[in-house]
């Protein structure tokens, strides 16, 4: 019914964000993670409890960093996927509509 009702490449609406936040995402996390190893001295010979509180600090700032691209993402692939010409116009429209901190609120 998706498809006929909205073509065939409706199945890709909110790829391009999809993609995006999972390379933001785990960049920001290995990245994070081996930068705050790195910065405490522990890169090498990281305890179980460490390597854990890193890895803990990270996702967190990766969850912080990425969700405006979750969000447009959420909003590509919802059901006003059609009001929007591309994620770049989603994410105008979020902020012209709710402001910069809507980014932040979610789907």
């Amino acid at each position: 019914a998706i498809g006929r009702h909205h073509g065939i490449l409706s199945f890709y609406d909110g790829l391009a964000p999809a993609v995006a936040k999972g390379a933001l995402t785990n960049c920001v996390r290995f990245v994070g993670y081996k930068g705050i190893l790195r910065a405490s001295g522990r890169e090498e010979n990281a305890t179980a409890m460490e390597s854990f509180g890193a890895g803990a600090v990270a996702g967190a700032i990766s969850a912080v960093i990425s969700q405006p691209v979750d969000t447009v993402k959420a909003n590509m692939m919802g059901l006003d996927r059609g009001a929007y010409a591309s994620s770049l116009d989603c994410a105008r429209a979020i902020v012209k509509a709710d402001g910069v901190r809507a980014l932040w609120n979610g789907g």
